[in-house]
């Protein structure tokens, strides 16, 4: 009986340990649940928006096995679908369908844009010598995945597993 116990506890700690809100697959890339918070760390919730990097901070933000995204990884993202929605008080884009979704809060620092009316997060792909590509929407219809900002522009990070 006590061996029973064993094998049944080990199994239940096994598949709790399986079942994690760290990431999640859309169009075949698995994305984090969470932006970087300060480089190598993520932050503890989806809503949270996160630190602001520039282009060449961002490039070593992720913790360890993830990545900062590419150009097409955005577009996958992007043509996945999203809505503009509110996550515990927090404006954003929902990314995704039914329950593989991501919560991307709108953060920046873009002087232009309405504070939390927008949000911008970097690739791993230089445009010319001073701008990164880099994702951006807004709280209408926009979302770009092909956009490019100013490299010393401060945006946020979500990161993609690495292979």
């Amino acid at each position: 009986m006590k061996k029973i116990l064993t094998i049944a506890l080990g199994a239940f700690v096994l598949s709790a340990c399986g079942e994690s809100n760290d990431s999640v697959l859309i169009g075949g890339v698995e994305w984090a649940t969470r932006n970087v918070g300060e480089p190598g760390k993520f932050v503890d919730s989806p809503s949270d928006k996160g630190g602001l990097f520039t282009f060449e901070e961002a490039q070593t933000a992720c913790p360890a096995g993830w990545r900062v995204p590419t150009p097409a990884e955005l577009k996958v993202l992007a043509i996945a679908g999203s809505v503009w929605e509110f996550n515990n008080g927090t404006e954003g884009r929902t990314f995704g369908k039914e329950k593989q979704t991501i919560f991307l809060p709108a953060a920046s620092a873009v002087p232009f844009f309405p504070k939390d009316k927008a949000g911008y997060y970097w690739s791993d792909t230089k445009k010319m010598v001073i701008s990164g590509y880099c994702l951006s929407f807004n709280a209408g219809s926009r979302v770009d995945p092909d956009d490019y900002q100013v490299d010393l522009s401060k945006f946020s990070v979500r990161c993609v597993r690495a292979e």
